[in-house]
């Protein structure tokens, strides 16, 4: 779901809707033929490919490895409490933390899914769009289109690491908390950086690639998640509860929701 809300309107916005589904298309097919991973032994991709060289440099600089997975894994072993206290001392009862690691193990095929697909589609785009120059060298070529890709998986999947979260949520408690809340939080963050790529000074080009990535990303959410579950709908709900009278005990979203059910109904 996150590749179809968020990597989709990052690289229609520089690419165009029809070549960025047609990557994806293409990748999601490469991940399904390779059995569930790109990077794995039954993977069908040329060895010799430049995709797959791009793929592989990928992979070993850890892009694809700072997931929600490894957080909640962490989390489990007590990694967050021994960091903080210097013991997995009040890290969590055993079979909480064994509930912790199985749900991280259910999550891992997701995690792969998403950044790999998306690494993957990145790479034939730009490839497509850039392809080498004739005073490039393929290993500049290659350096250049892993770049891309690179960045592109970090925009569209974040860095989960322990080092990349506010102060607040690296405690034991707070990782855990707020493990699926850092989402949320690295996609307004990069979204308000497209607002203000689109109307800052600046290359015209750029403006416009953040304008229609703002725009297809908010596409996707109505689509996938509706008006409520956009995520700039919590902000603009506290708006409407900051200004709502005292006596009035409905919450904005609670009230929204009603009144969009009985509209439909």
């Amino acid at each position: 779901m996150q590749t179809a809300m968020v990597a989709f309107p990052r690289l229609a916005g520089v690419h165009g809707a029809r070549k960025a589904g047609r990557a994806l298309k293409n990748a999601v097919s490469v991940f399904a033929a390779s059995r569930g991973d790109i990077m794995g032994d039954k993977s069908t991709l040329d060895k010799t490919s430049v995709e797959a060289q791009v793929m592989d440099r990928l992979y070993k600089n850890g892009t694809f490895d700072f997931t929600r997975t490894n957080d909640m894994a962490a989390t489990a072993r007590g990694a967050h409490h021994i960091a903080e206290y210097g013991t997995t001392r009040g890290a969590g009862t055993r079979a909480w933390n064994a509930a912790v690691e199985t749900g991280a193990k259910f999550i891992t095929a997701s995690e792969r899914f998403n950044r790999q697909v998306t690494g993957l589609a990145a790479a034939k785009l730009e490839m497509a769009a850039n392809p080498q120059q004739a005073t490039e060298t393929i290993e500049k070529f290659i350096e250049r289109i892993t770049n891309v890709a690179d960045r592109a998986v970090y925009d569209s999947h974040y860095d989960y690491s322990q080092s990349n979260k506010p102060v607040n949520m690296q405690s034991p408690l707070g990782a855990l908390a707020t493990q699926f809340m850092q989402y949320q939080l690295n996609t307004l963050s990069m979204m308000g950086k497209d607002i203000s790529d689109a109307i800052g000074k600046g290359d015209p080009a750029k403006k416009e690639s953040a304008r229609n990535t703002i725009a297809w990303m908010l596409g996707m959410q109505l689509t996938f998640a509706g008006a409520a579950g956009t995520v700039i709908a919590p902000l603009v709900f506290a708006a409407m509860d900051a200004l709502r009278d005292d006596e009035d005990l409905v919450d904005s979203r609670t009230r929204f929701m009603r009144h969009s059910n009985s509209l439909l109904s």
